[in-house]
């Protein structure tokens, strides 16, 4: 539909290989490509991390030519619009957290995903309906994994307590709109925006504020890498005794 840009060849997508694919030792490799990035970090034998995961559909509708109907990402669209809309008068003023979408997800691809607050609605104020849609919504999201790494992720989720989660809205709430959502947990963050060509280009991705980039939580302490792209030579300078012998 692009007629040849060469940014956006159906056929470029790239295997990503950091360090060595081991049995042992840890290891991350990507599958990346416009509108599709896919990381997964491994250690001993199993993987420990699926993040950050980043998926997006230009256009999120497809209104002209052969292909005129056809949506990507529609679930996660569909799904965010019911839960927002299953909301009381009250909640929906809650959930509603600015009249103006952004351009873009708010994280960008920083190396750290942080958004300060869990600002909206949280599960242990939403009703029974509503809490059933946000558990689907967050399903789909995990959807593009395999079933055992989803399993994992909810795992997680109910450890940490699903009281920890929150879901905040920006823009109308209205299927016509730029809008934006996301869902808010103790350590995880999905971001879903249409907010770009008027309403019809979809980004979504799940960050995780502990494990990005293969590292993995033991009790209290971060073992392996850290946050997506974290500058582990730098820290090790800042932490170890080395930065002191080079003073």
């Amino acid at each position: 539909m692009e007629n040849g840009n060469k940014e956006r060849d159906l056929t470029r997508y790239w295997f990503v290989f950091f360090g060595e694919p081991s049995e042992s030792r840890p290891w991350v490799w990507r599958y990346e490509g416009h509108h599709l990035s896919l990381t997964f970090g491994n250690n001993k034998g199993k993987m420990i991390s699926s993040t950050p995961q980043f998926l997006g559909s230009n256009p999120a509708e497809v209104r002209i030519g052969d292909q005129k109907g056809k949506r990507v990402l529609a679930v996660e669209q569909d799904l965010g619009f019911k839960l927002v809309e299953s909301f009381s008068a009250e909640q929906l003023e809650k959930a509603v957290i600015s009249k103006e979408a952004p351009s873009d997800i708010l994280t960008t691809n920083a190396r750290k995903a942080v958004i300060d607050g869990h600002l909206g609605v949280g599960y242990d104020s939403m009703d029974k309906a509503s809490k059933k849609l946000l558990m689907e919504l967050i399903s789909v999201h995990m959807g593009v994994q395999t079933k055992g790494e989803q399993k994992r992720r909810m795992d997680i989720l109910r450890k940490e307590g699903l009281g920890e989660i929150a879901f905040a809205w920006i823009g109308p709430v209205s299927r016509a709109g730029r809008h934006y959502y996301r869902i808010q947990g103790k350590s995880f963050l999905i971001e879903y925006d249409n907010t770009q060509t008027d309403g019809n280009h979809i980004h979504t991705v799940w960050r995780d504020s502990v494990t990005d980039f293969g590292g993995e939580l033991v009790g209290s302490e971060l073992v392996g890498s850290n946050r997506f792209g974290e500058d582990v030579l730098a820290e090790h300078y800042m932490n170890d005794h080395h930065l002191n012998n080079h003073r």
